[in-house]
């Protein structure tokens, strides 16, 4: 079994953390050994063990965490963000089933009207289990709930969406990137 595990580090294209913990999907199958249709487990590709107790519906958008913050990593890539001074940390809990990645953009720096600046931010918390929805926070804050009822600073951006067929990773990666990269270039409007 997995530790919960915590990797703190300045490369934000290192997603080492999290190739181990890949999951996909498996048939399963009755006593007598017939095929159950709209039904998958969820195995690690690393070592075939189960990920989870419970079947997944075909409905089910199997996101693994590596390749979520993969794409997110070519998005922030495009943007003016500068990625050369980078705090990442990487965690997972839950057997790896659950995983959070928060980059502190320590260039980034904004006054949010309390003299005293804090770093911009995005978190990332993702889940290959059925248990939680993904979510992304993007701003300038100290501290987060994952429930998203107490915050810790500004937010510019916060979105929840559930696994479900029709999850568009791309897209939502895009938007939150867009919406956080006009935070920190238009801060001052956003406090008047």
């Amino acid at each position: 079994m997995r530790n919960a595990e915590v990797y703190t580090h300045n490369d934000y294209k290192d997603l080492s953390f999290f190739e181990p913990l890949v999951v996909e999907r498996a048939p399963v199958f009755d006593a007598e050994n017939n095929l159950i249709s709209n039904a998958s487990c969820l195995k690690y590709s690393s070592d075939g063990s189960l990920a989870f107790d419970r079947c997944v519906s075909n409905t089910y958008s199997l996101q693994n965490h590596v390749d979520l913050f993969y794409d997110h990593n070519k998005i922030l890539e495009q943007s003016s963000l500068d990625l050369n001074n980078v705090t990442v940390r990487d965690e997972y809990t839950n057997g790896g089933r659950k995983a959070k990645r928060s980059l502190f953009f320590d260039d980034h720096k904004v006054d949010v009207g309390k003299g005293d600046p804090l770093t911009m931010r995005c978190d990332m918390i993702n889940s290959v289990d059925t248990t939680g929805a993904f979510q992304m926070f993007a701003g300038a804050y100290r501290s987060l709930c994952e429930n998203s009822m107490v915050f810790g600073g500004e937010k510019a951006f916060y979105t929840k969406k559930k696994h479900t067929q029709h999850f568009d990773r791309s897209n939502l990666l895009r938007t939150a990137n867009s919406v956080f990269t006009t935070f920190g270039e238009n801060v001052g409007r956003f406090q008047d």
